[in-house]
């Protein structure tokens, strides 16, 4: 495990690697309480002891929240003000675009389009909220399924603000610098994303920059005084790279002008462009019966032309044309709840924002009969009525507390766990909750727990020390008493993530930095460990189980991209590896022998489990918050603006979808949802972008037997 300093966790993320570093922070793949995956940049001590640093990476923080384009990452979380600061995104899989020309060479004509529009438009959202970039390069550039993303706004700047630049700093990287950066870096503007741009297009089509030299001292030099070398860029590309790399800020088009000018001057109109405009014209088209479309094929980065279906038949349904819903034709059956309301007007049985408000936001949420059990920021868990979203109680837990809402059999209780406080920031404590009054009915403390559930009566916990390598030991107590009924320990082995799968525990970790990944599985009754294997360097990370199933994600080397899947047996641990018809992300979920995954552009697949082939793919013709979840046959999707979208588990026909849910006043970064939808008895209960807690029962959905929920 490539960890640096051991880290284990930053605030309420689990780390499970080291993504990379540079001058001024590291980067980590993290998961947060309620399974999202995010990348969290932690700032090096160096630096945090600096106040002109501190306010610099709290404006990082500010202008990021503020862009919510579609080819930029989301922030998610952010600490700017405890001892090391840290902000989380979106974590989006995908190599660097300086990778993947390293790996593959320079991009091909239509790639490189792509990529142009990607990001013009990516600078255009950065620009109207008022922000420069200031470190565009391939690096800081994610190449994705659903087009490029800009990443790390690690240096940058509100144009309006005054300078936090000392005199004499220069922040950039050479090759991809403005002139006027090394010249007079106090007056940059917008225009220096311009010309990095340029840059950035001309590595994409050659392998190197327009401006190389031997050292830095060259390449600046090359910058402000010298020609840029563009031998290699393709002719429809020149202009635009051109105009971009003008010595004169002033004589450098805006990213309008640009995109304008790309849709002009490129051969490929129905490949051109971006996003938002490609499913309008999509739209547009698919009133003809005939007409053909274009399918972004995962992972590969190529495109091609197909012919339109005429409808979801069988078990292989074609992408839906990706229209916003607004103009999308009618599709027989599917109904849209037309506002966001309570009944009559709308589906909603109920809509609260008691308890919420301001910065309290809600972390997760759970059903644990007869309520809705949500965690708040501010320290305290909120129980609401499920009939009614009346308060029923509310519990102080502390603010560094992180919930598990598995419940137990008998339905009536939950635990928390209180993580690193400042007191004590290498101890956890695991309480017993009552469901019902929200008080506590037994409390441990440990050392810091890694991972946990609730199952069969039982609270089992991965602990160990924090900072420590030696987390190796596995806990049981009984979930009325508070009694441990055993215990386990693996000695070296640092465990990172413990699930139950039938009567069994799949317990996985590693053996330090770079060392080989181990899985084993226990008695859940007795703890006595039935087997154990080597994973070699694949990491196992957790999709889902069943009784005699648990289901492990295969990655394609230095990606978050899934290529294949291992079928695990819990009884002897032996494994069957299936490759995927065709990759997917990171957001996956198992249903008995269907698997499902959903990509942040909303396209949702089914695969079959036991061959690895695609059942069915759609488009939900939206974003995606990363969750799935799948109960009583169906599907379900929230978009970022908190509109539930669901289908039929087996065809991916579109059932229905609930209206948007959101505050105009936030931009989509502010009002991302934080935790999974709900469904029980036909009825889904979310956090909205509003945040509000909200029910709601589609018409056409009749209530289901009592049942336990399902989580995806």
């Amino acid at each position: 495990m490539d960890r640096d300093d051991n880290v284990l966790a930053i605030g309420p993320y689990k780390v499970e690697r080291k993504l990379g570093s540079g001058g001024m922070g590291v980067v980590y793949l993290a998961t947060s309480p309620t399974g999202r995956r995010v990348a969290v940049k932690v700032v090096r001590e160096r630096y945090a002891a600096d106040p002109v640093f501190r306010l610099r990476f709290a404006r990082e923080v500010a202008a990021a929240r503020t862009v919510s384009g579609a080819f930029t990452a989301p922030v998610v979380d952010a600490d700017t003000t405890g001892p090391t600061p840290w902000m989380a995104t979106l974590f989006i899989p995908g190599p660097t675009l300086a990778d993947h020309v390293a790996a593959r060479g320079p991009l091909d004509l239509d790639a490189l389009l792509r990529l142009a529009a990607g990001l013009i438009e990516a600078l255009r959202d950065i620009h109207r909220v008022g922000l420069i970039h200031r470190d565009l390069k391939p690096s800081n550039v994610l190449m994705t399924d659903d087009g490029p993303r800009v990443i790390d706004f690690g240096i940058t700047r509100a144009i309006d603000a005054d300078t936090l630049t000392k005199t004499g700093d220069v922040i950039g990287t050479p090759l991809y610098m403005a002139p006027e950066q090394f010249r007079t870096p106090k007056g940059v503007d917008q225009a220096a994303d311009i010309f990095a741009l340029g840059a950035v297009l001309t590595f994409a089509s050659t392998g190197r920059g327009p401006f190389d030299g031997e050292n830095s001292y060259a390449v600046a030099w090359n910058v402000v005084h010298e020609p840029p070398t563009l031998d290699g860029v393709p002719s429809v590309l020149i202009d635009i790279v051109e105009s971009c790399l003008a010595k004169d800020s002033a004589q450098r088009p805006n990213p309008e002008d640009l995109l304008a000018h790309l849709s002009d001057r490129s051969p490929l109109s129905v490949t051109r462009g971006v996003r938002g405009a490609w499913r309008r014209r999509l739209g547009a088209l698919s009133l003809i019966a005939t007409v053909t479309v274009v399918v972004l094929l995962a992972a590969t980065g190529v495109w091609f032309l197909g012919h339109k279906g005429n409808g979801h038949t069988g078990a292989s349904v074609k992408p839906q044309t990706t229209t916003p819903r607004a103009t999308r034709p009618a599709i027989a059956g599917p109904l849209h709840e037309g506002e966001a309301a309570l009944r009559p007007k709308g589906w909603a049985l109920w809509e609260t924002y008691d308890s919420l408000g301001g910065d309290n936001q809600a972390n997760e949420c759970a059903w644990v009969r007869p309520y809705i059990i949500c965690d708040l920021i501010s320290g305290s868990v909120v129980a609401y009525d499920s009939r009614s979203g009346k308060v029923a109680w509310t519990a102080a837990v502390g603010k560094f507390e992180s919930l598990d809402f598995e419940e137990a059999p008998e339905g009536d209780s939950f635990f928390t766990v209180q993580d690193g406080s400042r007191s004590a920031p290498d101890e956890s404590v695991l309480t017993v909750r009552d469901s019902v009054t929200g008080r506590a009915r037994w409390h441990t403390s440990v050392s810091f727990v890694v991972d946990t559930f609730m199952n069969h009566g039982l609270i089992v916990a991965a602990i160990g020390k924090l900072g420590s390598s030696e987390l190796s030991k596995v806990v049981a107590w009984d979930t009325k008493t508070g009694a441990q009924r055993w215990t386990h320990s693996f000695g070296n082995l640092s465990v990172n993530a413990l699930k139950p799968a039938g009567d069994r525990i799949i317990a996985s970790g590693d053996h330090g930095a770079d060392s080989p990944f181990d899985m084993a599985g226990l008695d859940l009754s007795t703890g006595r460990q039935r087997w154990v294997h080597s994973r070699g360097k694949e990491n196992p990370s957790y999709i889902g189980a069943t009784p005699n199933l648990a289901v492990f994600p295969i990655y394609r080397p230095d990606s978050a991209i899934v290529v294949a899947v291992d079928l695990v047996d819990p009884a002897t641990g032996q494994a069957k590896r299936i490759t995927l018809g065709e990759p997917a992300t990171e957001s996956m979920t198992l249903d008995g022998t269907s698997l499902y995954s959903v990509r942040s552009d909303g396209l949702i697949r089914a695969y079959n489990l036991t061959t690895g082939s695609v059942r069915w793919t759609v488009d939900m013709g939206a974003e995606s918050d990363g969750i799935l979840l799948v109960s009583d046959q169906r599907v379900y999707a929230q978009t970022l603006t908190s509109e539930i979208d669901c289908r039929d588990a087996d065809t991916g026909h579109e059932l229905w979808r609930s209206a948007p849910r959101r505050d105009p006043n936030m931009s989509l970064t502010e009002s991302l949802p934080h935790f999974r939808p709900v469904v029980t008895k036909g009825v889904v209960y979310a956090l909205s972008a509003r945040n509000s807690v909200f029910a709601i029962e589609p018409p056409d959905v009749p209530a289901a037997p009592d049942r336990s929920t399902q989580k995806g």
